[in-house]
């Protein structure tokens, strides 16, 4: 590996260029005689650098690895330590920051700090390939440029060098191991250094609780409250879970006077599905209802309705519909607490929500809402055509609804039933019953109700009957409302609402299917009526004939889920206290006990900053950054626990390494290896760095062998004479 001498230019074995001897004056030496001035190739064995100093290769100072440590590894995980403090205590930036430039700065930081990771993980690769260079075992030639391909290292890692060392079988496969898993890991880290500080750096945009407070309005204001035992309840019956009539009424008349007295619900239908359907043949998948019969101000509390076709392929639009809504007393509750935001609160992005005071001791759990499924079936048989004897009709409800396929037969003169022998009897149409058939069907349901009624009068007219499954459920769901917008109420379900069909279907057990009782449902089918709880005609039977009159797609499941929705809402009423001013004034209601539930209010901005909530990217992240940071730690520890520490800073760069080979001698066995290597014997072959001592104190690369030399050292050289002097590198001692 030593320049060529003077004495190789007339040794007849050296394989010289045709024209060296070309004394005709073509070649490129003119016809002069060739000399070695004039081909520096076959300069004299003399020294480049006269003035290159000797060094010490291994040191022993603690002082130079902390030194090394506060060089190399400190500034990444510095930074990486600071990142951390600013997601632990959640820094936010000032409202409308970071701007474009302060968002280019963090991207340079973030790229300075994979920088810094980069170098850090360069030289912890670097002390472990002189450790085995200076150690005992050597290290294989594949690996001597490993820690150098850190930066880019996809070209070494799809590469003979790297795979034909890594999978040659070796003696000692627990150091080799080692260093295949080493350089592997700290390959990975680096590759995900450049992501992951930019998402470390790189605030995110999210929703920061400034305050939160059980009153509205400053420290004397409106405490807000409900009765604990009046809401989400299992087993509804009249009269104690139906809504307040006067409350209703009240609602209804302050937004629209008169509403309160109107019985009909074709209004309603006609709202309801101008809205739904515009223009458009069938129902869109998701919408919001704003206008219900109920008369509560719907623009700040909208039921979601979505519906699915039982049957996607018939071209009949028949199927389930599912609607859900945010409690009343949760959206009054922040329509009251807006009311005090000062204006220029309402100027600025800011979100304002709801949830139990204590929430952990929350009897319920979180908020909940009503989800309402109703999926309805039909028959339609022509009165001459219907023999005497056939007493039973059968109903077939179809998947893609909160139950699987399955059918059922009733028996016309059983129980409730009775009434439907009277079919026949001119255009006689009869009020909706409520059945008691949960034995009859597969799923828990909430409620069966039966339309019946004839088409019309005329000889050969159809008889149709109808049958609407309803199951109820109370779900999780959080409420909010933007301060700086109009005051809607938006909500979050615990589950998507395109999911709810899957969702219903399976997780719906006895257990937790609201049960609606025949006199509750009663009871909201006469509502409407501002005098008293009865009418002559029945919202639920006015509605099944609107929808046969006008054939709307989806009506009955339509109407009945917004229906039902609206009214279970309704169940449990939100309790205000005033204190008195002065001990002369009364109180607008009683304070609350110990047992009641107050609402607290969380006020929210919507804001740059550095949080781990709802993110995954960032916990990865911060994995990956804090593996890096005790990696170089461990070392450094390990470095400085041990009885003689040592440390070396020696070749440093890939040049350097070359130097040393280039300075050795020819270890004899490597050949053919002029035009390049793609032998994986060869790559695996390891060598080391030993000391010549024969020759003054000369660091050379040597070839390991299974044969020990000078202090049980594996090396091999050609010659016995300097086999027998080769040596480990000492500490403290300066080598040529």
């Amino acid at each position: 590996m030593r320049p060529q001498s003077t004495e190789g230019i007339n040794d007849p074995a050296y394989d010289y260029p045709e024209d060296f001897h070309d004394e005709g004056g073509d070649g490129d030496l003119g016809g002069e005689s060739p000399s070695l001035a004039k081909n520096p190739l076959l300069a004299p064995d003399v020294a480049i650098n006269h003035k290159e100093p000797k060094k010490t290769v291994v040191s022993n100072s603690r002082l130079l690895v902390l030194w090394c440590f506060a060089l190399f590894h400190l500034p990444a995980i510095a930074i990486t330590v600071a990142l951390l403090a600013l997601y632990i205590k959640q820094v936010q930036w000032n409202p409308g920051h970071p701007t474009s430039e302060e968002l280019s700065i963090l991207q340079f930081a973030a790229k300075a700090h994979e920088t810094f990771i980069l170098l850090s993980l360069t030289e912890v690769l670097l002390y472990r390939i002189r450790s085995c260079l200076l150690g005992e075992e050597g290290i294989p030639i594949g690996f001597l440029a490993s820690a150098h391909y850190i930066v880019a290292p996809f070209n070494y890692l799809f590469s003979r060098e790297f795979w034909g060392t890594a999978f040659t079988s070796t003696t000692r496969r627990l150091l080799h191991g080692i260093t295949v898993g080493l350089f592997i890991l700290l390959v990975a880290i680096g590759i995900g250094a450049s992501p992951f500080s930019a998402i470390a750096c790189i605030p995110r945009l999210l929703w920061w609780e400034v305050g939160n407070s059980t009153q509205v309005g400053g420290p004397e204001a409106t405490t807000q409250y409900i009765h604990p035992g009046t809401v989400f309840q299992m087993n509804l019956t009249a009269p104690y879970h139906v809504p307040s009539h006067s409350l209703i009424c009240g609602i209804m008349e302050s937004n629209s006077p008169g509403s309160c007295r109107q019985t009909s619900v074709e209004p309603m239908i006609n709202e309801l599905f101008s809205v739904v359907f515009g223009d458009e043949p069938y129902i869109p998948h998701i919408e919001n209802i704003t206008s219900t019969r109920s008369g509560f101000p719907e623009n700040a509390r909208p039921i979601s309705l979505t519906v699915s076709r039982s049957v996607p392929t018939s071209p009949k639009p028949f199927g389930a519909a599912f609607a859900t809504a945010s409690m009343y007393f949760t959206s009054l509750a922040l329509i009251n607490a807006r009311k005090f935001f000062p204006q220029e609160d309402r100027n600025t992005p800011g979100m304002l929500q709801s949830r139990p005071s204590k929430a952990d001791e929350f009897p319920l759990g979180k908020w909940k809402q009503p989800l309402v499924a109703v999926n309805c079936n039909a028959t339609l048989r022509k009165k001459d055509s219907v023999p005497s004897k056939d007493n039973m009709i059968k109903f077939s409800f179809y998947e893609n609804s909160f139950h699987k396929n399955f059918s059922l037969e009733l028996e016309k003169g059983a129980g409730d039933l009775k009434f439907l022998e009277e079919f026949g009897n001119g255009s006689a149409s009869f009020n909706p019953v409520f059945l008691d058939i949960q034995d009859k069907v597969d799923v828990p349901i909430s409620a069966a109700i039966l339309f019946a009624g004839n088409v019309s009068s005329s000889p050969g007219s159809a008889s149709s009957t109808s049958l609407c499954l309803v199951q109820a459920r109370w779900v999780e769901a959080e409420a909010w409302m933007n301060v700086n917008e109009s005051p809607n109420t938006h909500v979050q379900l615990e589950v998507p609402l395109p999911d709810v069909p899957e969702f219903m279907t399976e997780t719906s057990t006895t257990e937790n299917v609201i049960q609606l009782g025949h006199e509750w449902l009663g009871a909201m089918d006469a509502i409407a009526d501002s005098q008293n709880f009865t009418q002559s005609v029945s919202a639920y039977g006015e509605a099944w004939r609107i929808c046969r009159t006008q054939s709307l797609p989806y009506c009955m499941p339509v109407f009945i889920s917004v229906y039902l929705t609206d009214f279970l809402t309704f169940v449990g009423e939100l309790q205000t206290y005033i204190p008195p001013t002065n001990p002369d004034h009364n109180p607008a209601a009683t304070p609350p006990d110990a047992d009641q539930v107050i609402i607290d209010m969380i006020y929210s901005r919507y804001r740059s900053g550095y949080s781990f909530k709802d993110s995954m990217p960032i916990p990865i992240a911060f994995a990956v950054l804090l593996l890096h940071a005790i990696i170089a730690i461990a070392q450094t520890i390990w470095i400085l626990a041990a009885r003689d520490p040592w440390y070396s800073v020696a070749w440093e760069s890939f040049g350097e390494m070359i130097a040393l080979a280039l300075r050795s001698k020819d270890p004899g066995g490597l050949h053919n290896i002029g035009g390049g290597i793609k032998s994986s014997k060869t790559w695996s072959t390891r060598v080391a760095v030993r000391e010549v001592s024969i020759e003054g104190r000369r660091l050379e690369l040597v070839m390991c062998s299974s044969i020990p030399s000078q202090e049980g050292t594996y090396v091999s050289s050609p010659d016995p004479a300097r086999h027998a002097a080769l040596r480990r590198v000492r500490t403290g001692m300066q080598y040529s």
